[in-house]
């Protein structure tokens, strides 16, 4: 083992800017450091190269507010979990 254990956090991989700059981060920092990147769902494909093991949450938001609203608690409650579970140093959200 080496390093921190860091995670990142992205609701999805597809293209986009954030997307981006995490995978480049996550290609950096894995020189160093264990690496999880976290995911909201894995329903969109991922279109950049990352370094690290990758976590689907499996939290969906639905259209409704009140959904949007539980899936939110639901994510905070899961990474909660998963930061304890795997000793989590530094976690950095996009």
């Amino acid at each position: 083992m080496k390093g921190k254990n860091i995670m990142l956090i992205i609701p999805e991989l597809s293209l986009g800017g954030a997307a981006k700059s995490m995978a480049n981060l996550s290609r950096l920092l894995a020189k160093q450091h264990n690496i999880w990147v976290v995911i909201f769902n894995r329903e969109a494909r991922i279109d950049y190269n990352i370094s690290g093991e990758i976590i689907d949450l499996g939290v969906r938001s639905g259209k409704r507010f009140i959904n949007k609203g539980l899936a939110f608690i639901n994510r905070v409650v899961r990474l909660k979990r998963l930061k304890r579970k795997l000793n989590i140093d530094v976690s950095i959200s996009f």
